[in-house]
């Protein structure tokens, strides 16, 4: 296969739960953002770097931080990797998506390299190639890999609060392109029980979305809305349940025009599962994972992690 930029990254499938296995590599799954560096020329592109990202944007400019990347890496290659800014030690996409804080660049696989595709190599031989090509003391670093132990190494992880972890299969090749069993993530997902104040509909009739909220003593504050999980038989039994009402139960504004937001009585809580909450207290990647039978007054800020509440 002859690569040609802009060259689609690789995907990898979900893993319902971490495990061991002499076949694997694991790394940690970093919160950050997606993008493949061509540098030194590499496939006839302009300049000595480019970045771009997973949905082939070019986006070089918007990284000023990271522009160096091309001296430390010997010679013409595309690699494979992310963007990550830190904060007290761990990653924080919010500090990447606001630019407070340089970012460096997580490099994890090699595609092509001084004119050699090296997509159809195994995973191994493609990480030796990278190692070979980069040259410390700079914002391109290496990221480090765990053998086997992928259980220990997962719990190790969410103990730090991070997203959670990456199994990548010994001896597999790369597939541009493709959301390949040879790569799997495993998240560390944590869960929440909500208040359901209000809904957003495309129709008017069905329920796309559900806005959350947490009591923090009387007032209930929204904190986020839930769209992923919800399909036509949850859809069916939440409008069976919810009572509407004229006025919002939040105390404070909902981040989308709250004219196109049917309100409802704060009487019913939902699950869902989230990676984190943002600097801004909303949720992030919710996913809805049913009603439960709670008082909605027991749905309070002293659910969020320690970690998430900042």
């Amino acid at each position: 296969m002859r690569l040609a930029y802009p060259i689609d990254p690789m995907l990898a499938r979900t893993a319902p739960a971490p495990f061991d296995s002499p076949q694997h590599l694991f790394e940690v799954k970093w919160d950050g953002f997606r993008c493949l560096a061509y540098t030194g020329g590499a496939l006839d592109t302009p300049g000595p770097l480019r970045l771009q990202s997973r949905n082939q944007r070019d986006i070089t400019a918007r990284y000023p931080g990271v522009a160096s990347i091309w001296r430390q890496v010997r010679g013409a290659a595309v690699i494979d990797g992310e963007l990550v800014a830190f904060k007290d030690g761990r990653p924080d996409f919010q500090c990447l998506l606001r630019g407070n804080t340089p970012p460096v660049f997580l490099a994890f696989d090699l595609l092509w390299a001084e004119g050699v595709n090296f997509t159809g190599h195994p995973l191994e031989k493609r990480r030796e190639r990278l190692a070979s090509l980069i040259e410390p003391g700079g914002p391109l670093i290496l990221s480090e890999v765990v053998p086997e132990k992928g259980r220990s190494f997962f719990r190790a992880v969410a103990e730090r609060g991070l997203e959670g972890i990456m199994a990548k299969e010994l001896g597999s090749p790369y597939r541009p392109g493709q959301r390949s069993q040879y790569w799997l993530k495993v998240r560390n997902v944590r869960r929440l029980n909500a208040v359901i104040g209000g809904v957003s509909s495309r129709d008017g009739i069905h329920i796309s979305s559900l806005h959350l909220g947490l009591y923090q003593g009387p007032d209930l504050v929204w904190v986020g809305r839930v769209g992923s999980g919800l399909g036509q038989r949850e859809d069916a039994a939440l409008r069976q349940i919810l009572a509407y009402q004229e006025r919002s139960p939040f105390v404070n504004p909902v981040s989308r025009d709250e004219k196109t937001v049917i309100w409802v009585r704060p009487e019913r809580v939902c699950r869902v599962e989230y990676l984190e909450f943002t600097r801004d207290r909303v949720l992030r990647h919710p996913v809805f994972r049913g009603i439960v039978g709670l008082d909605p007054e027991a749905c309070t800020y002293s659910q969020i992690p320690v970690e998430d509440d900042r």
